[in-house]
């Protein structure tokens, strides 16, 4: 509150030299719209490798088109991680920069 009041503070990033704080937040789900849109995308076109992979091999083998288990829980996670960035996008606007910054800040998502 007194580095706040100070005007030391510029609501962007903040620093506390030697404090480790807690978060139920990461890298990995941290980043601008933009950069996130990109991550499902990614997510969405892994699982569907796997599955193409699958489909040509049964194609080539015996026809059918039934997933193995463990590829079918790869695709599983891959596909909700896709809809949890999705859902986020969808109920939250970017955050822009304060002051002589206004491009978009990196935005962390909740893991959940």
């Amino acid at each position: 509150m007194v580095c706040d009041q100070s005007g030391l503070i510029g609501k962007e990033h903040f620093a506390i030299d030697g404090c480790k704080l807690p978060t139920n937040a990461s890298k990995q789900w941290s980043g601008t719209h933009k950069e996130l849109r990109k991550k499902s995308d990614k997510l969405k076109e892994a699982a569907q490798k796997i599955i193409d992979k699958h489909l040509s091999n049964d194609s080539d083998k015996r026809g059918g088109n039934n997933i193995a288990a463990d590829q079918q829980q790869t695709i599983d996670t891959l596909m909700k991680s896709a809809k949890k960035i999705d859902d986020f996008l969808l109920t939250n606007e970017p955050r822009m920069g304060q002051g002589g910054r206004k491009k978009e800040a990196q935005r962390v998502k909740e893991k959940t």
